[in-house]
């Protein structure tokens, strides 16, 4: 069945893929780097998000490369994403939905918790907006349309390794190449009439450059607890040994058996676990090239015929600064993985960006993260819903945006889960490979209306197939 699985999924990947790779419209792509782009790894995205200390051997975590030391199995992961935006602003609404490239990732053990690796390819930011304001001049030029439009995206592809420092104790490194185009377009049109000379101004920006990043996870493992527990002890009717306490008849009809009750000790089956992660994101000055074009033309796009050019440049080298990150999280869960509860707090320096030594409407960026993740029985033969993981969240940001004086924060609620849909016989659940067809849903909201600003309400679906076995492992017979 995982086969089957596998190959249909396969076929709407790339189904999806070629037909709309774009995954946003927002028109605050027009700032920075585009509209950074949301998790879209679909485990993460049910649970709000909160990876940072996260770490299950059946799922890949980029985000902490120390988490990956969890990856008993091999995992092959791929995803799509779709999303629902409806814009609202002070003088009309507006919506839009698109869905395209999710993610893929490979994560595999090379020696046994001590070293693990992964590599996989994700976007970082994605454009696709279209922005028009018409305006009446005067009575000679007539309305006239601003027209801003924005496509592209950057993305990254990743080699993880992490390692373990101590028996608790991991470290983990992140090597990204960081990839892609994005072509920002500002058009004044006039409409009204044939001979209007309308003008542009297009700015493309390209990078092709390597980042890196850190992470360190600590786990800390409570002793399991003890608990009080009644048994019977049965005796014969002539023991002497319990003379002094009561005794019970093993049934009405018996005389020669009896029993007594004791209270003993037995260690409790469940214990805690609770890990800590830190990601370090050091600000890099990535290589760029910029293409700008500055000129006038008559007709209506893309009907046009081009009158002159103001000023062209061809590839301008140049360099894009990226913001410092620092990550922090905390993940405490029961051994048995009945429940897991994820926080997470993250810090983006956006006051060191430049693009080309220019600046933009970015400001530093708090955010927050909190999951729950629950199983009631992974081991459970007979009930197939007890084995599936429900997951849930909340994120808050407080925006990396500000404009009009007004910082663009975000809420968002989520919601998910992932279904088991292979599982060895004779085995227990986290002794083998479990495949997992994971789902994650976010609703939320970012900006207002005030202050001529918009408001971006959005429904965000993730699909992912995380397909797991024991490639690398030498097979044991008795």
């Amino acid at each position: 069945m995982h086969k089957i699985l596998f190959v249909t999924f396969f076929i709407l990947y790339y189904s999806f893929g070629l037909q709309a790779q774009n995954l946003s419209n927002s028109p605050y792509g027009r700032y920075g780097i585009g509209d950074i782009s949301f998790s879209p790894h679909p485990h993460m995205n049910g649970l709000g998000m909160p990876a940072v200390a996260w770490a299950d051997s059946h799922v890949v975590n980029p985000t902490n490369p120390a988490a990956l030391l969890a990856q008993r199995f091999t995992v092959l992961e791929m995803g799509l994403s779709t999303a629902l935006n409806y814009y609202q602003t002070s003088v009309g609404n507006t919506n839009s939905r698109n869905a395209g490239f999710g993610y893929f990732a490979l994560a595999f053990g090379v020696i046994p918790k001590k070293w693990s690796i992964a590599f996989g390819l994700k976007p970082i930011s994605l454009l696709g907006y279209e922005l028009n304001t018409n305006t009446k001049v005067n009575n000679n030029i007539g309305n006239v349309n601003f027209r801003y439009t924005g496509q592209g995206g950057f993305n990254n592809l990743h080699l993880s390794n992490g390692f373990a420092i101590t028996k608790n104790l991991s470290f983990g490194t992140n090597l990204n190449y960081n990839f892609g185009v994005n072509d920002f377009q500002s058009l004044v049109l006039i409409s009204d009439s044939l001979n209007g000379l309308n003008s542009r101004v297009s700015n493309q920006y390209s990078i092709s450059d390597f980042t890196f990043d850190f992470g360190l996870r600590y786990q800390l493992l409570f002793k399991r607890g003890s608990k009080t527990k009644k048994e019977r002890s049965y005796i014969a009717k002539d023991d002497s040994l319990f003379s002094t306490i009561k005794v019970y008849p093993y049934s009405e009809t018996s005389t020669d058996s009896f029993y007594v009750i004791k209270k003993v000790k037995v260690k409790r089956q469940d214990s805690l676990h609770l890990s800590f992660g830190l990601v370090y994101t050091p600000s890099i000055r990535v290589n760029a090239n910029r293409t700008f074009l500055a000129d006038r033309f008559l007709g209506q796009p893309p009907v046009e015929n081009v009158i002159d050019t103001i000023l062209y440049i061809d590839k301008e080298s140049g360099r894009i600064v990226l913001p410092q990150v620092i990550k922090a999280g905390i993940v405490l869960r029961n051994s048995s993985d009945k429940f897991a509860l994820a926080l997470n707090g993250s810090y983006y320096d956006w006051s060191t960006y430049r693009s080309f030594d220019n600046i933009d409407s970015l400001k530093n960026n708090l955010q927050l993260n909190i999951g729950l993740q629950i199983i009631p029985n992974q081991f459970s033969t007979k009930n197939y819903f007890s084995r599936v993981r429900y997951r849930m969240g909340f994120t808050y940001s407080d925006g990396y945006l500000r404009i009009n004086n007004t910082d663009i924060k975000e809420y968002m609620l989520s919601a998910g889960f992932g279904l088991p849909f292979r599982r060895q016989k004779n085995s227990t659940a986290t002794k083998t490979p479990i495949s997992l067809l994971n789902f994650g849903i976010q609703a939320g909201y970012r900006g207002n209306v005030t202050n001529n600003l918009i408001r971006e309400n959005f429904v965000r679906f993730t699909i992912g197939l995380s397909m797991t076995d024991d490639w690398f492992n030498k097979r044991k017979y008795d």
